[in-house]
């Protein structure tokens, strides 16, 4: 989940590849990533990583970008990895 070179292979959209991207959940602060789609239309996500715990969980702020780079809505996600008890 915070390992960049693995996180990277399902970051965005199906199709879509990680162009650029400033991406370490495995601290507090500014995040960003850049990605392509199949038609070569390019969308940029940014937030800010609020905690992180590794490998236990990470929270952070999501925002998408328009097309003259002014960040939207923002929204927080939050991953926990625990134990299903078996």
């Amino acid at each position: 989940m915070t390992q960049p070179e693995l996180l990277l292979q399902w970051w965005g959209h199906e199709g879509s590849v990680v162009t650029e991207h400033c991406l370490d959940l495995t601290k507090r602060g500014a995040w960003y990533s850049v990605l392509m789609t199949a038609n070569g239309n390019t969308h940029k996500v940014s937030g800010e990583v609020l905690a992180s715990n590794p490998p236990h969980s990470v929270e952070f702020t999501w925002a998408w970008h328009d097309s003259i780079d002014v960040r939207g809505h923002n929204s927080t996600v939050r991953f926990e990895v625990s134990s299903n008890g078996s």
